[in-house]
């Protein structure tokens, strides 16, 4: 009897610390998306602190904030896909602008894409650039490049 518990206790153990030794996944899942919006305003890279996102029946607006109180906002259709692109100015409500505490510049040149539209996911990502002009005087422009969103509803 003691013969037959001394192997049947090694074969016991061998597989307890083999099995303990099985390598585990060091890759974490991938982080959920999240709302965000930046772009550079002339020379100045501007990035959101927070982002927030209204999809109604008739607008879809990406707006990013920071604590100073300027802001940074998108707006596109509710019927926006992949791959659409919204040329400013335009005739119907697509647009970006930026508020400075003084100035609600308007975009006068430039386009939106929409890069990606997960209908499943509710996610959707896109580009913007063009040129941000201060309504009262015409001859005040920002130049906006490597505009960025993410809007997740």
């Amino acid at each position: 009897m003691k013969k037959i518990i001394s192997p049947l206790l090694l074969t016991l153990l061998a597989i307890g610390l083999f099995s303990s030794c099985a390598k585990k996944s060091s890759n974490p899942p991938p982080a959920a998306p999240v709302s965000a919006i930046s772009a550079t305003l002339g020379v100045t890279k501007w990035t959101a602190a927070t982002t927030s996102v209204n999809k109604s029946s008739t607008v879809i607006t990406i707006k990013g904030t920071k604590p100073d109180g300027t802001y940074l906002k998108v707006t596109i259709p509710p019927n926006a896909s992949t791959g659409s692109t919204y040329n400013l100015p335009s005739s119907g409500i697509e647009d970006f602008e930026y508020f400075d505490t003084n100035v609600a510049w308007l975009a006068s040149l430039g386009s939106i894409n929409v890069t990606t539209f997960n209908t499943s996911t509710n996610v959707m990502s896109g580009t913007f650039q063009g040129t941000l002009t201060d309504p009262s005087n015409g001859s005040n422009t920002i130049k906006v490049t490597g505009g960025t969103f993410t809007a997740v509803f």
